[in-house]
This record gives structure tokens, sequence and C-alpha cells, in this order.
């Protein structure tokens, strides 16, 4: 008994020190690429032309330059172009370089092969002065939007996810960016019908 205890309390220690091993690991690599990214993204920015007439980024496809994690950020990079236009529409200065570095910080998942932490984003979003909340019931994702001032609405599914702003609501119709289109809430459930998580974070400014 007394070397089965052993044993137990030997394992538990083992699993223990590797947890904290993996955290301490993973808090280090972060850092590591918040400033190696940034140094690239801050040179790719110099030479940035992508935004549209009203200084919105609508085009991440065309964003290969940029780094986010160990991803490549024309596929992953979809929630700080949301987090950028979200700043734009409250009229608060910020360049998408300083943004992918908090989020290469504390917001990406695995890395950034798996995109942005949404909680990350609504963190990031209060610690610039706008009042941001989040929400998993689709049912409250039309009242919400509509009464935001900006809104992202997110599909996530196992092919991959997306995050795109919502603003100027207008009978039901908002206006998205990246990509920029009008579509009602309903619209847009329907298109992503497939996924098994929406998820919407709201805001006032």
């Amino acid at each position: 008994m007394r070397k089965n205890a052993k044993k137990k309390g030997s394992f538990a220690k083992f699993l223990f020190g590797f947890i904290i091993f993996l955290i301490i690991s993973s808090v280090l690599v972060s850092t590591a690429l918040s400033f190696l990214n940034y140094s690239t993204n801050q040179k790719a920015f110099e030479n940035f032309g992508y935004f549209d007439e009203n200084g919105f980024i609508n085009e991440q496809s065309e964003l290969t330059n940029f780094k986010f994690g160990f991803s490549s950020f024309d596929t992953n990079g979809c929630g700080s172009i949301a987090l950028y236009n979200v700043l734009k529409l409250a009229n608060k200065t910020e360049t998408l370089p300083n943004i992918i570095k908090q989020m290469d910080l504390y917001g990406q998942n695995a890395f950034g092969y798996l995109g942005t932490n949404p909680v990350s984003m609504v963190f990031y979003l209060r610690s610039k002065g706008i009042d941001a909340s989040i929400t998993f019931n689709k049912s409250e994702f039309n009242s919400f939007a509509s009464t935001s001032n900006a809104s992202i609405f997110c599909s996530l599914s196992f092919s991959g996810g997306h995050y795109q702003v919502l603003h100027s609501e207008n009978e039901g119709v908002f206006q998205t960016l990246n990509p920029k289109s009008s579509k009602t809430m309903q619209e847009l459930l329907a298109e992503t019908d497939t996924s098994f998580l929406h998820f919407l974070i709201y805001t006032k400014f």
C-alpha cells in the first residue's frame, strides 16, 4: 500500500511539474514570438495599401506578409483585423502591428494556428476604454448587435472559423467588415449553420 501511495505521489508531482513546464514554455514562446513578429509586421505595415476608402481592413487574403504566432496572418489573422476595425469605428488610433503584438502575447490559440481567443479580445477592447461583452446565445445576437456601436460575429466549424465586424444596423441589415457586405443576422447565421459554435462580442463606446 505504501509503495502504491509513493508511486501515486511521485506521478502527481511529475504531472504538476510537467504542467508548470508547459505553461512557462508557452509564455516564453509567446513572448518571443510577439517581438519577432512585431519586427516583421512593422516592415509589412510600412508598405501597407489595403485600407478601404474609410480606413477599414477588408482584404485579409492580401495580408500575406504579416505574421501571427507561427501561422500565416492571411488565414488566421481575422481576430486582430476585427479589433482594428472596431477601434477605427470608435475613433481610436492603433496600428495593426501593435494589435497583433498584444494578441501574440496573450490572445492566440495554439500559437496562432487556431486563431484568436475571444475572451482576450474582450479584455483588449476594455483595455482601450471600450465597454465590451460576449454572448454565446444566438437568440440574443440580433438584439445585442442592433444596440451596439459595433459587434464582432464569429462562427467556428471543423473546417475553421472567422471573425467579422458588424455595424450601422438599418432595418435589420448590418454593414459587415472583412468581408465588406450588407447582411441580416438571419443571413449570417444561415451561412454558417454547419458551425458548432457561434458567439458575438458587442460593444458600447
